[in-house]
């Protein structure tokens, strides 16, 4: 197992039916891609007190947004309902794993981002907040060094 900090990426992403008439297709997706780094102390035992960072992140396809939604009506028309934008939350997950046969334990971190999709209606009617399912690609759960059980 290596030393030292690690890194790698992680991404959410969410596709939503837009009928805009002005884009090429009938659907936009919006993807979050963001590079996670674990600073881990020299022996992999726990993350340090720099813990978990994420970068800012790249925003894809239809980025943040808004993006403008548009619903079908009679007479083969479109009538625009409301925009729809994303951003992201980030946070990971602490474990300790045992194995009380060997007497060890070991630290598990779980990084992960969420992405949130807000819909606001023409008309000023009151926004959709909706947090997406887990949607990432790439979760990796980093997993410590075994050490022993204090007695």
């Amino acid at each position: 197992m290596p030393n030292g900090p690690s890194t790698h990426w992680q991404e959410a992403s969410d596709t939503i039916r837009t009928n805009n008439p002005g884009d090429p297709g009938s659907t936009q997706t919006s993807t979050h891609k963001v590079l996670v780094s674990l600073d881990w102390d020299f022996h992999r035992r726990k993350i340090s007190r720099n813990g978990v960072k994420f970068s800012s992140g790249v925003w894809l396809g239809a980025g943040k947004g808004p993006v403008d939604v548009y619903e079908h009506i009679m007479g083969g028309k479109r009538r625009k309902t409301g925009k729809m934008k994303w951003d992201v939350v980030t946070g990971y997950l602490q474990k300790v794993e045992t194995d009380t046969q060997r007497g060890l334990y070991r630290n598990l971190y779980t990084p992960f981002i969420r992405m949130i999709r807000t819909f606001t209606p023409v008309g000023g009617g009151s926004p959709v907040v909706t947090e997406l399912p887990q949607c990432n690609t790439g979760i990796l759960t980093e997993k410590g060094s075994w050490q022993e059980i204090p007695k």
